[in-house]
């Protein structure tokens, strides 16, 4: 019996031909050696398959069906010889191993067909070396599957990481970085050849805190995974930010043979979130604006209504009356900045009016100047008398204020910043080439620093949100971007001209309207009319109904005042033939305006009401506070204001 070897102590590559059914091609024109052979193998491989070909052609035939794990062939066939079989073999199934089992085989013919791809040669008179042969062919055929599949997982893997979306860094125990993808590469701006051989230290920021790389290098050094945020900095100097896993590669022993980073750049969610905390640093100004401007313009109201009390009764001459107007005037900006804040806010509505842009920047030039400080020169110039836009007073206010508070910082040793309007006319052709505005008249206006300037990256990025040169903690990135949203708003546009170290000049146009009635915000001794009528205001705050009854009590007016909504409906129930109209402001204790009016309404549905409030109309309104149609007077309001709505309200002329 030949020898062969038992199943225990078996590798897994010996153990391969004990668990697969083999199917063997048998070569050999003398049946008792087929047989003889035949008997080797079933006893070995009980469950193999063999197929006997004794001619060329039966050779072929197996050979097509491609079902064979091995193929054993005698040398020498009457009509056939082993060469040409090994030869067909080779190039028909070359991954198939190839044993001679020959009588009679030379030296030199055995070594001249191992080069030529035979796996062996067994000769007959030595067939125990037959089954640890095939054992042996069979191992070297698992052994270069395995290789194979290993060779095309690396590739798939090569490929997967030179395609991933991440960027992948291996380093050496010492951190010596022996492979990185293209991907970091390409975010970074380095090449492969200044990356292979340096540490990963060529890509500290400095912005890091030292603690955070001890702990990194405290657990991958102990075979544990790390995990965290990383601030980089490119070739060219930008900054980066990365969310890095680095892990150790470990080998059979468990020795650390690489560290590996699997990084992701998030700069661009980490802008967002920077955005997102900005914009809820703003939605808390507005909810702190909203919230104290019902208190804050209820002061405004007493402090406009009772100085207008004053101006009134005031000579003309009298010394005082100009720091009276100062007063009235503080007290129209402080209404006016409120009304800002929470049109930033998103909690104002803009309320555009024909207004003359030269009275804007006269009036807004006085609060200019303490910004700018005493070392930077401001001058104002109007080439055009008069030029009407329709805006929104306080939001244009609030650009030339941006654009002032932007040219003081591009002038930090002093300098000039000239503030010019003209009238422009824009023809077809240029629109044309602009293609951003109508043709037609428009008014200039042109504001020129002697500052620091700007680059060119600079000027690219300047109208972005959040998009700032200042230091962190000196500007939100909002100014611009603001200033931009509220041209575009008012149907104008900006230019902007910049050079570093020479200066920058903004150039600002908003489309003319015509308008015949010059507003002018005059004082009690415009407003004409009959004044007459007995009116009932509600309000929970005591200046203000103070107020009410001077200011209406002066025009000949009959007041009623009620302290909450309850109070109201009551001496409207007690006084229901007397009252001519009802004013309820419309956040109250007790009672709110609305439920007031509701009620008043049941007692008489003719009654007349206007509603005020020192909140935001918009926001009253989308809270369902009152009818959007109902008649509305906006605090702090002016008497000449109050008066002109009771007059309209109650159809006097």
């Amino acid at each position: 019996m030949p020898e062969v070897i038992s199943p225990r102590g078996m590798n897994k590559f010996q153990r391969f031909d004990m668990e697969t059914k083999l199917h063997f091609l048998h070569l050999e024109d003398s049946l008792m050696d087929a047989e003889l052979i035949r008997d080797i193998l079933e006893e070995q491989w009980p469950d193999c398959a063999v197929e006997l070909a004794q001619t060329e052609d039966e050779y072929d035939k197996a050979i097509d069906s491609g079902r064979h794990d091995l193929i054993l062939s005698d040398y020498t066939l009457p009509s056939y010889d082993g060469t040409s079989a090994l030869e067909t073999a080779r190039r028909r199934c070359p991954d198939v191993p190839f044993i001679f089992v020959s009588g009679s085989i030379g030296e030199i013919v055995a070594i001249e067909s191992l080069k030529n791809g035979a796996a062996d040669y067994v000769l007959k008179d030595g067939i125990a070396r037959l089954v640890p042969s095939i054992q042996r062919a069979l191992r070297e055929l698992a052994e270069q599957k395995e290789k194979r599949e290993l060779a095309e997982t690396i590739n798939k893997l090569k490929y997967a990481l030179e395609q991933v979306p991440l960027s992948i860094l291996m380093t050496d125990p010492d951190g010596v970085i022996e492979y990185v993808n293209p991907r970091l590469i390409e975010l970074t701006g380095f090449s492969m050849e200044e990356v292979i051989g340096q540490k990963p230290a060529i890509f500290k920021s400095g912005l890091n805190d030292p603690d955070l790389y001890t702990e990194l290098w405290k657990n991958i050094s102990a075979g544990k995974m790390w995990r965290g945020e990383l601030c980089n900095r490119k070739k060219n100097g930008e900054l980066y930010h990365e969310m890095a896993i680095i892990t150790p590669v470990k080998n059979s022993d468990g020795s650390i043979v690489n560290y590996l980073a699997i990084k992701e750049d998030i700069t661009e969610r980490k802008s967002l979130e920077e955005q997102l905390r900005q914009a809820q640093k703003m939605e808390a100004i507005g909810q702190l604006a909203g919230g104290i401007a019902h208190d804050f313009n209820n002061i405004l109201t007493s402090i406009i209504g009772f100085g207008s009390i004053v101006a009134m009764k005031m000579g003309k001459d009298d010394p005082q009356r100009e720091n009276l107007n100062q007063v009235l005037a503080g007290a129209d900006r402080a209404a006016n900045l409120t009304k800002s804040l929470l049109a930033f806010s998103r909690k104002q509505i803009s309320n555009p009016k024909p207004v003359d842009i030269n009275d804007i920047i006269t009036k807004i030039g006085k609060f200019i100047k303490p910004i700018l400080g005493e070392d930077i020169e401001l001058t104002i110039s109007f080439k055009q008398p008069v030029l009407t836009i329709n805006a929104d007073t306080g939001q244009i206010e609030q650009v030339l204020l941006n654009m002032a508070t932007n040219a003081r910082d591009a002038m930090p040793n002093g300098g000039q910043l000239a503030v010019e309007t003209e009238l422009a006319e824009l023809p077809e052709e240029l629109v044309e080439i602009y293609g951003y505005c109508e043709p037609g008249a428009y008014a200039r206006i042109t504001i020129t620093d002697d500052g620091s300037g700007m680059d060119a990256e600079t000027l690219k990025r300047l109208f972005e949100p959040f998009y700032s040169t200042k230091q962190i903690g000196k500007g939100t990135g909002l100014g611009l971007s603001i200033v931009y949203g509220i041209i575009k708003q008012h149907k104008g546009f900006i230019n902007v001209c910049s050079e570093l170290d020479k200066g920058t000049t903004f150039t600002i146009y908003f489309p003319l309207v015509n308008r015949s009635d010059k507003n002018k915000n005059g004082g009690i001794e415009e407003i004409s009319g009959e004044f007459a009528g007995t009116i009932l205001v509600a309000d929970d705050d005591d200046a203000v109904r103070e107020m009410f009854l001077k200011v209406l009590g002066s025009f000949g007016y009959t007041v009623i005042t009620a302290g909450d909504g309850q109070d109201a409906v009551q001496k409207f129930s007690s006084n229901k033939d007397k009252v001519d109209l009802v004013i309820l402001d419309i956040v109250m204790p007790v009672m709110n305006g609305r439920e007031a009016s509701e009620k008043i309404k049941t007692i008489n549905p003719d009654a007349k009401i206007i509603f005020m409030s020192g909140y935001a109309p918009d926001l009253i309104k989308a809270r369902g506070a009152f009818d959007p149609d109902s008649e509305f007077i906006e605090k702090p309001f002016s008497p000449r204001d109050l008066v002109k709505k009771i007059q309209e309200k109650l159809g006097v002329s």
